[in-house]
């Protein structure tokens, strides 16, 4: 539930911690152009592509998308989405010790993807035929993690992601942000750009969950919307969170405002994040950014909302 909210409460009981932030304004989305190459997943060793062109006065963001090895790159003027057919990276235990802290190309799934998880046109989440999973918002859809044991809801405009599929944000030096189970809200309304979009990742080294999600939230805020960094990024401190279905850990919220317009697409923008400990032990970071400041923004009461429909994967 959110702070200061009573148990069983709908309304909000004092305002949610990521609201207190002033609300910032600009046009939308991003920009890109497209050229193909081939290139392997993350993490394997791949032959040096072509350059990327980028526009003048900026360094590039690409958009990728990998099912296979068949890829297709954009060079985007502010940011761009990373998308492949693969994990986000490995979990890190919730002990003393340790733990806590990316549009797609036209290609048969990877042979070594397990059959419930594979790419299915006509089963776009890849729940296998005897796994049905309901949204408890009525009206909109379920999001699923296998690995990182979440479900969460999405409004029926957003459009739900094959739960193996990457998305994430990368520089010219690599990937710099990545997660699965996503959702996109309003993909393509810039090229190779959604107006918001959320998933999870796994996490490596952080000590707790609050410590965990003070470097997601500031990370992902870096990477979607401060290439330049020319913008102002601030970040509330962490705070206890639990979703209604008995999620627990702690939540952060940053903002980034400023943001040069480079392009008729650049925008201010904003990252939740919530860190919460899955069934194995293992930290786990929920994140959702959107472009603030344009008549489409998610809304602050959709985002508490789906927030709140976070609960354990079962089975």
């Amino acid at each position: 539930m959110w702070p200061g909210q009573q148990p069983g409460g709908e309304q909000h009981q004092q305002p949610n911690p990521y609201q207190q932030q002033p609300a910032p304004h600009g046009p939308q989305g991003y920009d890109g152009q497209q050229q193909h190459q081939q290139q392997e997943q993350w993490g394997q060793s791949t032959p040096p592509g072509a350059p990327v062109p980028g526009k003048s006065g900026t360094t590039p963001r690409v958009a990728v998308a990998i099912i296979g090895a068949v890829a297709v790159i954009a060079a985007a003027a502010v940011t761009g989405v990373v998308l492949l057919n693969e994990d986000d990276g490995g979990g890190g235990k919730a002990s003393p010790g340790g733990g806590g802290g990316s549009p797609s190309a036209s290609a048969s799934p990877s042979p070594s993807e397990k059959p419930v998880l594979q790419d299915d046109p006509d089963n776009p989440r890849g729940v296998a035929a005897d796994q049905k999973i309901e949204p408890v918002v009525s009206g909109w859809k379920a999001v699923y993690n296998a690995k990182r044991h979440n479900v969460y809801d999405v409004p029926p405009e957003w459009e739900v992601q094959s739960p193996t599929m990457t998305i994430g944000f990368e520089d010219d030096s690599g990937p710099l942000v990545s997660m699965t189970g996503a959702a996109l809200y309003k993909d393509g309304i810039c090229k190779y750009a959604s107006r918001a979009g959320a998933g999870t990742k796994g996490g490596i080294g952080a000590k707790n969950t609050k410590e965990a999600v003070e470097n997601e939230a500031g990370a992902w805020a870096e990477a979607a919307f401060n290439t330049s960094k020319k913008a102002t990024v601030k970040q509330t401190e962490p705070v206890a969170f639990s979703s209604k279905h008995g999620l627990k850990g702690h939540m952060a919220t940053a903002t980034v405002t400023g943001v040069p317009r480079e392009t008729k697409c650049s925008a201010d923008g904003k990252v939740v994040a919530f860190t919460y400990t899955d069934v194995n032990g293992e930290f786990a970071t929920w994140v959702l950014y959107t472009d603030t400041g344009v008549d489409d923004e998610v809304p602050e009461d959709t985002i508490a909302k789906i927030m709140d429909s976070l609960r354990p994967l079962e089975g």
